[in-house]
Parts: C-alpha cells; sequence; structure tokens
C-alpha cells in the first residue's frame, strides 16, 4: 500500500482516509515526492506572487488575466 502524507507538527498525515485497524502496526520507509501543490492551477500563481512580493514589476492586471497567469492563455482584450 502506497500513502501520500504531509509530515506536520511532529506528526505524518495522510491526505487521504486511511483504512487501516486502530494500532496497526506498520513500518514507514518515504521518498522525497513532489509537492502535492505543485501541479495545481492556483499554486502556480502563488509561485508568481511570491516572486513579486513587494515589486513594482508585479503585473497590475492579475485579477482580470487570472486564466493568462494560471494556465498560459492568451490575455483577454
Amino acid at each position: 500500500m502506497k500513502i501520500d502524507a504531509i509530515f506536520e507538527d511532529g506528526v505524518f498525515r495522510p491526505l487521504d482516509q486511511v483504512k487501516l485497524p486502530n494500532k496497526f502496526p506498520v513500518r514507514l520507509s518515504f521518498e522525497p515526492a513532489k509537492t502535492v501543490d505543485e501541479d495545481r492551477p492556483l499554486m502556480r500563481l502563488v509561485k508568481i506572487l511570491e516572486r513579486h512580493v513587494d515589486e513594482d514589476t508585479t503585473p497590475p492586471d492579475y485579477s482580470e488575466q487570472l486564466d493568462h497567469y494560471l494556465y498560459g492563455t492568451p490575455k483577454r482584450t
């Protein structure tokens, strides 16, 4: 069984419901996974915004051209 989880406050928390009996012993091994949010369009926008925090280069039309910044579609006129 493979379970996606996040490590938070010293505890591994599954991202989806896990159906195992209470106190069921398991052996954990883990590998770095790409973050859950990397592929989400809204998180791509957040990354763009983070690069422009407190900069004068922030495009003033983020909200008007959301599809352009999220998905790369042509800007609307």
